[in-house]
């Protein structure tokens, strides 16, 4: 595979929050109602609901909208968990709970040495993420901001994948020529599936074994290194 540049996502492909979205769950449910549930069951109901309701850091600004498109958002959590009419979330308790916990970004670990390699093997590495302008210095304190040639965020143009005009920008912008690009995201929808339309070549990072295994999935981020 010829490759000048790599494109990643962020977001569940090179980071992820510490605590985890199905810890927190996991410990409110614990805490709350006297529910334990496995947290293996709890990740795999976020990647469901994930796959469906995307939240949109270009549409919602206003603390109120972030509020309602939680209340939503862990409503169809308890209704995969089959807890819905279990679990009392009538005030978004739920929302309020993880506002309540500091919650840091933790660089995965095998990132850091893929993208030194990537570095010595004259790859540019780009970030293209549905983030705000935060990202910047995220990746700042996770000590990758020097590895990064091109930080791409939705935010800041006004676009979101799956858009395609949100690739449209990223080329157009950074002069890349998608021919010579692979592009790598954790999530199939809104990495995969619109990237690879648009005729990048890309891989689908698959930690959980979600998807068949296929040649254009891979386990860990350092796979890459096996495919240029």
């Amino acid at each position: 595979m010829f490759v000048k540049n790599v494109i990643f996502d962020f977001a569940g492909t090179v980071a992820d929050l510490s605590p985890s979205s199905g810890q927190m769950l996991r410990g409110f449910l614990k805490e709350k109602e006297g529910i334990d549930v496995d947290e293996k069951l709890a990740a795999r109901a976020y990647d469901c609901v994930d796959r469906s309701l995307f939240y949109s850091s270009v549409k919602i600004h206003k603390n109120e909208q972030k509020s309602e498109f939680y209340k939503k958002y862990n409503d169809l959590i308890l209704k995969n968990l089959g807890l819905f009419d279990v679990v009392d979330n009538s005030k978004n308790q739920l929302f309020e709970h993880f506002l309540s916990v500091k919650r840091h970004w933790v660089l995965k670990d095998d990132v850091k040495d893929t993208f030194e390699t990537l570095k010595d093997m004259g790859k540019s590495i780009s970030i293209v993420s549905n983030f705000d302008s935060k990202l910047k210095d995220i990746a700042e304190k996770l000590e990758i901001s020097h590895l990064i040639d091109n930080m791409h965020i939705s935010q800041d143009v006004g676009y979101e994948k799956p858009q395609v005009e949100f690739y449209e920008i990223f080329f157009e912008r950074y002069g890349l020529n998608p021919k010579e690009c692979l592009y790598v995201g954790d999530s199939y929808e809104l990495d995969f599936l619109p990237a690879y339309q648009i005729g990048l070549k890309t891989l689908l990072i698959d930690e959980r074994e979600r998807f068949a295994k296929k040649e254009n999935v891979i386990s860990s981020i350092s796979q890459i290194l096996e495919k240029i």
